[in-house]
């Protein structure tokens, strides 16, 4: 998949909508660390291995093998990093991060190293208590919206869209739907598809107007698994457009 990108420059208000934390950071941030051969934040795979298929995903494709990186590898790649100046790290599992071994070993250590995790789930393994050790050790979550029940279901499998809703209850519930100045520390990121374009605005308002932050990402021509969903550059064009005028 790869990230629709809607930044400040493409609508008025960019300077007021919610950031997420660990994961938004500003153009003089970036230029600041990158002039002085610094990074602030990476994206991290663990692991292969999801409890989902959703059919714009093509990482099931490389399946199989059920690849994990060994725990000391994963410190290792956060302890480097700390060296260059890491904050953060966008933490996507590969496959669904949740379901890695080494999983709260992991995090409990980035979160030792004082960088924050964004962790990227599925939504559909989070229950309370996982959402209170989350909300404590200062993770931000971007959990997976595509849409309605029917949609989403139609997209991920029979019975995920209600598995999403109570993971998102959960999360709200241990606080973190409250906002921090402009930053939240929930996103919801849907995959846009011919199947759920539709959707896309509609969870653009619900996450506009519950300081969520959206994050779109466009389904990529690879394999079986996207070459018939996958948007054309007209559709991406038009749903750009109306994200724009939302926000607007």
């Amino acid at each position: 998949m790869k990230q629709l990108r809607i930044n400040k420059k493409d609508y008025p208000g960019g300077d007021t909508c919610v950031l997420l934390k660990g994961y938004s950071y500003s153009l003089q941030e970036i230029y600041a660390s990158r002039d002085i051969g610094q990074i602030l934040c990476l994206r991290m795979e663990t692991n292969d291995n999801c409890n989902l298929k959703c059919i714009y995903c093509y990482s099931y494709l490389q399946r199989g093998k059920q690849k994990e990186m060994p725990l000391e590898d994963a410190r290792n790649v956060i302890y480097q990093g700390i060296n260059l100046g890491l904050q953060s790290i966008v933490y996507l599992g590969g496959g669904e991060p949740l379901l890695y071994r080494h999983f709260w070993a992991f995090i409990e250590y980035v979160s030792r190293q004082k960088v924050i995790p964004v962790i990227f789930t599925n939504g559909t393994l989070i229950n309370l208590s996982i959402a209170k050790r989350l909300f404590d050790i200062g993770a931000s979550v971007m959990i997976k919206l595509d849409g309605k029940e029917e949609i989403q279901d139609k997209l991920s499998g029979q019975g995920t869209y209600k598995k999403i809703l109570s993971s998102l209850d959960a999360l709200l519930e241990v606080g973190f739907g409250k906002l921090n100045g402009r930053y939240t520390r929930l996103g919801i990121g849907p995959c846009a598809t011919k199947i759920n374009i539709l959707e896309i605005p509609k969870i653009w308002r619900f996450a506009r107007k519950n300081n969520f932050f959206p994050n779109v990402e466009l389904a990529t021509e690879i394999g079986k698994a996207t070459s018939n969903i996958a948007l054309d550059c007209n559709q991406a064009r038009w749903l750009r457009r109306t994200l724009k005028e939302i926000d607007e």
